[in-house]
């Protein structure tokens, strides 16, 4: 089976996340409160689709945190998939 991302490995997106954890959390926190969205789902997102690396791509083109496709990246106005708050923004 071929991996399904294509990136740096799991356990460094990890390591980098518990060092901006608190980065993370606030911008998990803006979004959600801007939408109304409760925080744990979004994070747990964020974990399971990309364990914290705004740089993952997968297989099928999704992007970033939250693994945006470009298609909806560009239907909600997220102009670098990449960027941290504008793929949680846009995700949420």
């Amino acid at each position: 089976m071929p991996p399904f991302f294509k990136s740096v490995s799991r356990s460094t997106s990890v390591d980098k996340y518990c060092e901006d954890s608190g980065e993370f959390d606030r911008l998990i926190v803006r979004a959600c409160r801007r939408y109304n969205i409760e925080f744990a789902p979004v994070k747990a997102v964020i974990k399971a689709e990309s364990a914290f690396n705004p740089r993952v791509l997968s297989l099928a083109g999704a992007r970033g945190l939250m693994q945006l496709m470009p298609a909806t990246a560009a239907r909600h106005g997220v102009n670098d998939m990449s960027s941290r708050r504008h793929n949680i923004t846009g995700s949420v």
